[in-house]
């Protein structure tokens, strides 16, 4: 393969901020492609933090730094399931403190630049959730200890999310964002930084309107941050950024160049990687990404984000995430059309997604599933069982006189004591379709697939609550406890998840009003 010797050459009409603008704009259109609503959202943050910042003092480089960092601040989200990020309507407690996680995602993943602006978009996209009183997330810090660009963030963050309609809620109107701002000064957010922003309100509201049904911002504003740069830095920032950025001759796949990132992604050396083709390191059955691929940079200049995979120089391979835009209009050298590749290496995106996807399913104290994944397991079995004849039963169960226990003991013991109730009760169920879920404080229920009959769900029910009359030791206590169960069987009592929950609830409640540590079935019949 022929390589063109005189590579700084390819990069002088593709300077260091156009390309550090390229990279954090198309890491960022990962983010939109993921959460439509943060497309216009990102933008109009950054302009509404310039406001701010210019009336705070900052220079021009300053200003500029903070405007690109900025559009950075959500980038965490590419970590959150789309269940979660997609959700219509409010957010339960668990998904929340999912989402939540975006914050630390987002950090994770530009932390490591030596990149100045890529640093400080990964302190906002760390802190910008802090609160000036300390009640934020996730680290909870409060005043100076939160970083100025955060601060300012925030505010436009704030003020430009609550004018928006989200699926999860309508928008405000500006006299109660206004108010709501004023009435948060020095409790969510930093008072300069709300008062550097008042004083600019009608230009912010300007911009705002500015930006209603008309996408050409997106190009102005990527045009205005351009900054020519020593041929120098721009190598350093290539060097060192923290995605894989290769340069690509469109026809043949031919790499021109590439960064350490990728290297150290791929593990070949530079001279290894640059007699290779794209073709060479994308598992086969990505031919039809590929082609799909090449066709949207012909037709519209760019591809992605797209997820794929790459192949290792020792033959394992890795989860990607790669966009690419055409780069002719900077630069044509001895007649091949340059791309600009920019591949992120989410092996371990992937695993946090699987770990909060994990953590959005299960119960943080006991590690059971959650309700959400029991009434998705009923769901299925509901099928099942409609399909193939079969029977299955729910068991509703909690602790007697729970309360008093942790008012005695604490609730560091009372924590113990679910984990050791949860212990105690999965030991009993032997069979792994069995689920046994906590629904919170000390209320549980267990799905028991293939019953056939209310006695052996009874028998079941029966061998946990004699389980439990054993004594649990637990940092030097001896505690005695007893539980009250309530079941019911589909189809014989109901044949609607919502209905077999109410009537298994009903039931346990009659074993209560019998004089708790019994069991009770549902009597009545749908």
């Amino acid at each position: 393969m022929k390589l063109i010797k005189d590579t700084p050459s390819l990069f002088n009409a593709l300077n260091e901020h156009e390309v550090e603008i390229e990279a954090i704009l198309r890491i960022e259109k990962a983010i939109k492609h993921r959460d439509n609503g943060t497309g216009a959202h990102t933008i109009r943050v950054s302009k509404y933090s310039g406001l701010i910042a210019r009336h705070l003092g900052f220079s021009e480089k300053a200003l500029d730094d903070l405007m690109l960092a900025s559009t950075c601040h959500d980038i965490g989200k590419i970590g959150i399931p789309d269940y979660i990020l997609y959700k219509q309507g409010t957010l339960t407690d668990e998904e929340f403190n999912v989402m939540k996680k975006h914050a630390e995602i987002g950090h994770d993943i530009l932390k490591d630049s030596k990149s100045p602006v890529l640093r400080e978009a990964a302190d906002i996209a760390l802190c910008h959730h802090e609160k000036h009183d300390g009640t934020g997330y996730p680290r909870g810090i409060k005043g100076d200890n939160i970083p100025l660009s955060a601060k300012i963030i925030a505010v436009a963050d704030v003020f430009d999310s609550l004018l928006s309609t989200r699926a999860y809620k309508p928008n405000w109107n500006i006299n109660q964002v206004i108010h709501h701002l004023e009435f948060n000064k020095g409790k969510h957010f930093d008072p300069t930084c709300v008062e550097a922003f008042m004083a600019n309100m009608l230009e912010a509201l300007k911009l705002r309107d500015s930006f209603e049904g008309d996408l050409s911002y997106v190009f102005d504003f990527t045009s205005k941050l351009k900054l020519h740069q020593p041929e120098e830095r721009f190598q350093e920032l290539f060097q060192s950024s923290p995605v894989g950025i290769a340069m690509i001759d469109q026809l043949s796949g031919e790499f021109l160049e590439v960064n350490k990132q990728l290297l150290d992604y791929t593990g070949y050396t530079k001279e290894e990687f640059l007699k290779l083709t794209f073709w060479d390191i994308t598992p086969k059955e990505y031919e039809f990404q590929e082609i799909q691929q090449m066709h949207d940079l012909n037709a519209y200049g760019y591809f992605g984000p797209n997820e794929k995979e790459y192949i290792r120089k020792d033959g394992t391979r890795f989860p990607i995430m790669i966009q690419a835009f055409n780069a002719s209009h900077n630069r044509k050298s001895e007649g091949r059309n340059i791309v600009w590749g920019i591949i992120q290496d989410i092996s371990k995106t992937k695993e946090k997604e699987d770990q909060l996807h994990a953590m959005a399913l299960h119960d943080d104290l006991t590690g059971l599933p959650n309700r959400r994944l029991l009434t998705d397991r009923v769901r299925q079995e509901i099928a099942k069982s409609s399909r193939n004849k079969t029977k299955f039963a729910l068991i509703a169960f909690d602790i007697d006189k729970f309360k008093p226990v942790n008012d005695r003991f604490g609730h560091i013991v009372g924590d113990t004591l679910l984990r050791e109730i949860s212990s105690r009760a999965s030991f009993i169920l032997q069979r792994s379709s069995d689920t046994i879920c906590r629904i919170g404080g000390d209320e549980f229920v267990i799905l028991l697939p293939d019953i056939d009959s209310v006695l052996n769900a009874t028998l079941i029910a029966n061998k946990i609550r004699t389980a439990f009359e054993e004594v649990f030791e637990i940092d030097g206590h001896s505690i005695y406890i007893t539980c009250s169960m309530g079941i019911a069987l589909y189809p014989d009592h109901g044949i609607d998840e919502l209905i077999l929950f109410r009537l298994a609830d009903d039931a346990l409640y009659k074993s209560k009003n019998m004089g708790r540590n019994c069991i009770s079935v549902s009597s009545l019949d749908y």
